[in-house]
């Protein structure tokens, strides 16, 4: 995964703490001023490093086999008897690669769409004058996903919290069919960078972006995005100001991690079951006396953010094929099971 990012850091971190990094602040230091002054859609794209085009090209598979004695006439001298190799044109399948490295990232179907990332930074264009400004962009998995990030200009304050909570958000595209050109709202919450959607009843966190011909549909359809951004920070706040009244101590909490992570009901390895009491017995420390919730009052918000700072800063998380450890770090806080996790952390703690 690479990442330029354009987020300014605390000098100093608070006293016997300390400041974790997010999961798309893997920064590439050398595009960071890069990336803060460009200033048109292009320049943003090169400076982030996603300036690369992907292109389809034809797909084929190899064979090996004997040929016949037809086939052994006409292939001349140098054969030594032994089967050949044959490169035979797969229909209706094409290689999504990039252009730079000529590395595939992807086999689509002869139909797909190749959106470009110049068209994230070119849409983005359109939500500047609302008061967005660019702060990040990376991709991942060596560019099956990449993605733009910009911060909203608006914060949250928390009853009860000493720390703001600031909205970003995220335009996202695939090279490899998983995704579809999107936007992302994610909040942040400043002094431990626990990381959370907006996935509430009556606030989706994640909008398709309709593919637009002109410059004025990309206008109108920012407008819609944006709309719906802001609807969703509002709703957010709403309920995170509802949790931050509501009281909770050591023993709800300890009841409220059972459900959430709960032993394996069917026997199996013990490792399993041992590893679901470590994790209750981590989210239990952290609620009870983590650095990062100095200050915060001891309510439903407190156990939201022991639940995220558990998930995005102490939850292991594995490499797999093609695939670093920190890229399914990143895909799975973005939008995969992590992320559903703390959906399913918010909706037991609203509802209870």
């Amino acid at each position: 995964m690479t990442v330029a990012v354009a987020i300014a850091e605390p000098e100093v971190a608070p006293a016997a703490t300390f400041v974790p990094t997010l999961w798309w602040d893997f920064a590439n230091t050398a595009n960071t001023a890069a990336l803060a002054k460009a200033k048109t859609p292009a320049k943003q794209a090169k400076a982030a490093g996603l300036d690369w085009l992907v292109e389809a090209t034809d797909v084929f598979t190899k064979i090996v086999r004997q040929p016949n004695a037809i086939e052994q006439v006409g292939i001349g001298p140098d054969w030594n008897g032994g089967p050949i190799e044959q490169y035979i044109l797969v229909p209706g399948k094409k290689a999504i690669t990039r252009t730079d490295t000529g590395i595939p990232l992807s086999i689509m179907g002869g139909r797909y769409s190749i959106l470009q990332n110049l068209r994230m930074f070119e849409f983005g264009d359109a939500l500047v004058d609302s008061g967005l400004k660019v702060v990040g962009a990376g991709e991942f998995a060596g560019g099956k996903v990449t993605w733009v990030q910009f911060e909203l200009p608006s914060e949250i304050e928390v009853h009860g919290d000493p720390s703001a909570v600031k909205p970003y958000l995220l335009l996202y595209t695939s090279h490899d069919g998983s995704r579809p050109f999107g936007a992302l709202l994610t909040f942040v919450r400043v002094i431990c960078k626990n990381t959370f959607n907006a996935a509430i009843k009556g606030a989706a966190d994640k909008f398709i972006i309709r593919h637009t011909p002109n410059a004025s549909g990309r206008v109108e359809e920012a407008r819609r995005v944006l709309g719906l951004s802001f609807s969703a920070v509002e709703t957010f706040e709403k309920v995170a100001l509802d949790l931050s009244k509501r009281p909770m101590d050591n023993v709800k909490f300890a009841e409220f991690a059972e459900v959430l992570v709960p032993s394996p009901v069917r026997e199996g390895p013990a490792t399993r079951a041992a590893q679901a009491d470590e994790n209750r017995e981590m989210l239990n420390d952290l609620f009870t006396s983590s650095p990062l919730l100095d200050g915060v009052d001891f309510t439903y918000w407190r156990a939201f953010n022991a639940v995220t700072e558990w998930v995005d800063h102490h939850r292991d998380y594995r490499a797999s094929a093609g695939n670093t450890i920190n890229d399914n770090k990143a895909l799975s806080l973005f939008d995969g099971q992590a992320s559903e996790f703390k959906g399913r952390a918010l909706e037991m703690l609203r509802r209870n």
